[in-house]
């Protein structure tokens, strides 16, 4: 297939939430990226599309890509190349033989599975390698890099007609909150909401980012989140904000960022009106690790 042959993601209008939980002359707005698509859902389609542009011959012939037992951007990708008809090897950071409901739908979309020791999975250059010997596409975890940070922003590029005072994101690798902060949306203030990573390589690259772009940069970290795990406080979040404005969230990512809005909010001090923009990066079907979520997990 060729590079203009690939869909680009759809152009989505931000929806405002009615009945949120927070205070009074807040304006929310979502992003619903989460509806893009029932299986290639969120950022994960924007980063991919960026990917899929720097050598469609090589993503023609297959994509060999890597993350944890749920990762959501192995489950998107799985699910692009099944839809079509592409090879698939997905390198899982877990024990051999490891189950998750995720890794059921990568086998029987027919993605080819390897397990991976912490080492061997953190060493781009050996995958890099396998890939260039089977002329496939290799795109790192979680679709990282300058082509998944380009996606972004040439999608966020195109939403110029809105206009936010703030714009909230939860970072993974911090591609999606970099090609936002460097595209032509019109906001002033950015709220990167860390889910639990110990990684601060990602908060100098969007402090760089925010201050190239002349962005007011703030960042949340949530003292009782784990990355893949989340306190009682975060579900509890998710589940008023659900119960009072019909907006499922995740565990993963955009649950913690309801939480961590809350709770600045809260806190905080804020000139009134106020409009925000949350970004809804999708990941419902990682709520499928969780019992109390496990019926909220349509979507990628």
């Amino acid at each position: 297939m060729l590079q203009n042959q690939w869909p680009a993601p759809p152009l989505l209008s931000p929806q405002q939430l009615q009945g949120h939980p927070l205070g009074v002359g807040i304006e929310v707005y979502a992003l619903r990226l989460d509806t893009l698509h029932p299986l290639v859902s969120g950022n994960k389609w924007l980063k991919l599309y960026g990917w899929l542009q720097t050598n469609p011959s090589l993503a023609s012939n297959g994509i060999i890509s890597k993350g944890g037992a749920w990762s959501n951007h192995v489950h998107a990708t799985a699910a692009w190349c099944h839809l079509h008809q592409l090879p698939f090897t997905a390198i899982i950071k877990a024990a051999a033989h490891t189950r998750t409901a995720m890794l059921d739908d990568v086998q029987q979309w027919g993605g080819n599975i390897i397990y991976a020791h912490r080492s061997e999975f953190y060493n781009d250059a050996h995958w890099q390698a396998i890939a260039d010997a089977q002329q496939l596409l290799y795109i790192p975890m979680g679709g990282d890099g300058l082509p998944g940070v380009k996606g972004v922003q040439d999608y966020f590029d195109k939403l110029t007609n809105f206009t936010a005072d703030a714009v909230w994101c939860a970072t993974g690798t911090g591609t999606t909150a970099a090609g936002i902060l460097q595209s032509s949306m019109p906001f002033t203030h950015f709220h990167a909401v860390n889910p639990g990573i110990q990684d601060a390589t990602v908060d100098a690259l969007l402090h760089a980012t925010a201050a190239t772009h002349q962005k007011q940069l703030q960042l949340h970290h949530l003292p009782n989140d784990r990355f893949g795990r989340c306190s009682d406080a975060t579900i509890d979040c998710m589940l008023q904000w659900q119960s009072n404005t019909g907006l499922a969230t995740d565990i993963m990512y955009t649950g913690k960022l309801l939480h961590a809005m809350q709770r600045h909010y809260a806190q905080t001090e804020y000139s009134s009106p106020q409009k925000i923009l949350l970004i809804h990066t999708g990941g419902l079907q990682g709520n499928r690790s969780h019992p109390l979520l496990s019926l909220q997990s349509t979507g990628g």
